[in-house]
């Protein structure tokens, strides 16, 4: 699910399991692209399974608030701010466990092989 728009968006309890393409750049099971602020947007209580790029990825988007989610057997970073320069998310009592290495890189310069739950 790619969200470009800053509109106040819920995401709440769905399950996703397989998404993303690895090697494909944007291509994230949830991704908030460079939305500016959606203060009043949640991520809650979602569950993201075995994915083939990442799980979370949040670029160039700020005030969004993920709460509850689980994410698991994930192929690259978890849960990740794109650039740093994100302000104002909240991330509370997420969990991931199980993440693995990409097999496909997206650019020589991604960490995704050595991939971390929160980077």
């Amino acid at each position: 699910m790619h969200t470009s728009a800053p509109v106040v968006q819920n995401i709440v309890g769905v399950e996703t399991r397989g998404n993303g393409q690895q090697g494909k750049l944007g291509k994230y099971p949830l991704h908030f692209h460079m939305c500016a602020s959606v203060a009043g947007s949640t991520l809650s209580k979602n569950s993201i399974r075995n994915t083939k790029q990442r799980g979370i990825v949040v670029h160039g988007t700020d005030d969004l608030y993920l709460h509850e989610n689980i994410l698991y057997g994930t192929r690259g970073h978890a849960v990740m701010l794109e650039d740093g320069a994100e302000r104002g998310n909240v991330f509370e009592r997420n969990l991931g466990a199980v993440g693995r290495g990409v097999d496909i890189r997206i650019s020589d310069d991604e960490s995704d092989p050595t991939p971390a739950t929160f980077w």
